[in-house]
């Protein structure tokens, strides 16, 4: 029913929410990341590291370096 009307699975929908918000905390916070992923509800950070990865393309502190850099030079 879930998939039907949303268009991916529960746990797909979580995990797309979940990456979403580690996103812009790692944007916006100075959390380290194994904060972040406890944050915003994995127990095990390798887990995090790796499903963050697959969804972005990038490690999560790749990003937040990233992320400072293009901002910076804004």
């Amino acid at each position: 029913m879930f998939k039907k009307t949303v268009g991916e699975s529960f746990i797909q929908y979580l995990t797309r929410l979940r990456i979403e918000r580690a996103k812009l905390l790692l944007l916006t916070s100075d959390q380290k990341t194994f904060e972040i992923a406890e944050a915003i509800g994995f127990e095990n950070y390798r887990s995090f590291n790796r499903i963050f990865k697959k969804e972005t393309g990038f490690s999560p502190s790749d990003f937040r370096r990233i992320g400072a850099s293009a901002e910076a030079s804004v």
